[in-house]
């Protein structure tokens, strides 16, 4: 393992290695494959060799790799990263760490491949005893033949995540609701109550981004048929076209229309045929007022609290020089002055606590949080000075109070100039946090979620 290797890279050298022997039927077990990877550690993680190697019979490769990836993040925690383990982007093609990789569309398929640029290989998903911590690795140097390689794409700026307990309310100002007709589970826009036990729809997220719907009181999943939307499925897969909708956000708040991928017509309410402002999959484009459902959650109220902000994933753009203040010293004597200068500012910054992907409707939230982030020195620190709670979507004024002394020495007949310079500039930055939401027939449900993001700006 040279030097300047990342420990990542240096496991999807190896697992490619062995990847190769296998495919040429060279039998490679378990102890052998760990005591490769012991033997070739960089000087770097030397002093893991007797804590890999003493006592271990026989060695074990995935409790070796497990130890190694969590020395690298101690390493990392204590901020002893070296050029072997940063995530910084490598353009050397010529280098194993280079981070370049070339995307490949299937048009057939619908899908991409991924090539890493210097070693000309797919990545392919990692199915050992460390796929947890190493979920994908340059294995292939030609395409899968079952397609284990390819990945799809997903346009994270249409992507909409909804919540999991709604009611919707039509453009007619009433809810939809389940409704028997002619021995049918139809949906019709006719409950005046959020809290009607019929008007109750669960929310399930496919993978490609799309969601299935569930009434509650049915029991059963949303299904055109032909166009009307019956919840008369009991077993409802992603696999199913006419089970699926794509949401869309209108720019009113809390408010979509839903797209059936069966017939790629917009869901709407509709009278026809002895039927009233039921459920419809016939809208060509969502222009229609009948396409609006405006979303409600069943919950009485909701609390977050931040567990992580995410600090190396956070963007720093838009930055400035600022000059706050500066002062003028000069020694005309024959001899060094030592001086000492105070600077102090005030710094005003501006926050919101804010989602990526996930739709808030209609319920005021209280986040807890006990740090802030903020932008100093050209990175992002976190401060406890403005732990408290704050509420979703709203932009609060953050100020702290700087005082830097600076020590110098001036020459004979020499003046110095010492000016404090400040860096303006936004953050992104985002952050995992715990929602504990009281449902309205007094249950609590606790999730984990991550799709969270401060957004804020250094004045």
């Amino acid at each position: 393992m040279e030097e300047g290797t990342k420990i990542l890279d240096h496991l999807s050298n190896l697992n490619s290695i062995i990847f190769e022997l296998e495919a040429i039927e060279v039998k490679i077990d378990d102890e052998d494959k760990a005591l490769r990877l012991i033997l070739s550690l960089l000087p770097s993680y030397e002093h893991m060799k007797p804590i890999l190697m003493y006592g271990k019979d026989p060695l074990n490769f995935a409790e070796a790799t497990s130890k190694l990836l969590l020395e690298k993040r101690r390493l990392k925690s204590e901020g002893r990263t070296s050029r072997f383990d940063t995530d910084e982007p490598d353009e050397d093609r010529s280098k194993w760490s280079c981070t370049l990789f070339e995307l490949i569309y299937d048009a057939d398929l619908q899908v991409y491949r991924i090539r890493h640029v210097k070693l000309g290989y797919f990545l392919i998903p990692h199915t050992g005893p460390i796929a947890a911590d190493y979920t994908i690795y340059a294995g292939t140097a030609t395409p899968d033949p079952n397609n284990w390689d390819v990945f799809a794409a997903i346009d994270f700026q249409s992507l909409l995540v909804l919540p999991k307990l709604v009611a919707f309310k039509g453009d007619n100002g009433q809810y939809l609701r389940a409704a028997m007709q002619e021995h049918h589970e139809y949906l019709e826009f006719s409950g005046t109550s959020i809290g009607d036990d019929k008007a109750a729809h669960e929310i399930l997220m496919n993978d490609d981004g799309s969601v299935r719907v569930k009434s509650k009181f049915f029991g059963k999943f949303w299904r055109l048929s032909p166009r009307w939307i019956w919840a008369d499925l009991t077993d409802a897969s992603s696999d199913n076209p006419d089970t699926c909708f794509w949401p869309f956000k209108y720019s009113e708040d809390n408010t979509i229309a839903l797209k059936n991928l069966g017939n790629s017509l917009f869901r709407k309410r509709l009278t026809v045929e002895g039927k009233t402002d039921c459920l419809n999959a016939s809208a060509s484009n969502m222009g229609s007022s009948e396409t609006k459902l405006t979303i409600e959650e069943l919950i009485h109220s909701r609390e977050i609290e931040i567990v992580e902000f995410r600090t190396a994933e956070a963007k720093i753009y838009h930055e400035t020089i600022d000059m706050k203040n500066y002062t003028n010293i000069e020694n005309n004597g024959s001899e060094d002055v030592h001086e000492e200068f105070q600077f102090s500012f005030k710094d005003i910054a501006t926050g919101t606590f804010s989602t990526t992907l996930s739709l808030k409707v209609g319920v005021k939230t209280t986040i807890e949080t006990k740090v802030v982030p903020y932008i100093f020195e050209n990175k992002i620190e976190l401060s406890a000075e403005f732990a408290g709670s704050f509420t979703w979507g709203k932009t609060y004024t953050f100020e702290k109070e700087f005082k830097n002394l600076f020590k110098f020495t001036v020459p004979p007949k020499k003046k110095v100039k010492a000016r404090l310079v400040a860096t303006k500039g936004s953050c992104n930055v985002p952050f995992s946090y715990t929602q504990r939401d009281t449902l309205l027939d007094g249950r609590v449900v606790t999730t984990t979620i991550h799709d969270g993001m401060f957004y804020g700006v250094n004045c």
